[in-house]
């Protein structure tokens, strides 16, 4: 990883091979990486502070499997429940969250993530998605990699909050 590397693609290698225990390489082309014929998994955490925003991951049920089996210690013939994986990838988002925040922004910026959302889609429904996001600001703000094989891609977007109407606003 290079100093100038953006904070999204730095913070998610770091705790996907430090925290979820898995061997990271970068991807290239997320359309021939993910299988279209399987379901995605879509985490997104969303953020308020200084900037509101949301932080997005998208995955396909190995990469969440192994996540899951990671983190809980479970071994190969251990069932691991649906419930299980998406706490698992929940967690993945809360701490790339807050590793990012603190990466981009320092430990004095204080931001709340209150709320994640969680859905299941097809290739169609994240197809769009990861194309954008590729395409804005070359790619810099999105992360695509592969973690012990399998596919994982991760971006970041970021809006300047609105305090104008908020009470005590002394303009």
């Amino acid at each position: 990883m290079s100093a100038n590397e953006h904070p999204i693609k730095k913070v998610t290698a770091y705790v996907l091979s430090e925290w979820a225990m898995m061997l990271v390489e970068p991807g290239s082309q997320p359309e021939t990486m993910f299988s279209q014929n399987e379901p995605f998994f879509r985490v997104s955490a969303y953020y308020q502070g200084v900037f509101d925003g949301d932080l997005t991951i998208i995955c396909q049920e190995p990469f969440l499997n192994m996540l899951a089996r990671n983190v809980l210690g479970a071994d190969s013939e251990e069932v691991v429940s649906p419930e299980e994986q998406w706490d698992a990838l929940r967690e993945l988002a809360n701490i790339i969250s807050g590793n990012y925040l603190v990466e981009a922004y320092g430990v004095e910026t204080i931001f709340d993530l209150p709320h994640f959302e969680l859905q299941q889609t097809s290739f169609d429904g994240v197809s769009r998605y990861i194309t954008q996001k590729m395409s804005k600001f070359n790619g810099e703000a999105a992360a695509l990699y592969l973690a012990d094989g399998e596919p994982l891609f991760a971006s970041f977007d970021i809006n300047a909050s609105d305090y104008s109407n908020q009470t005590g606003d002394r303009r």
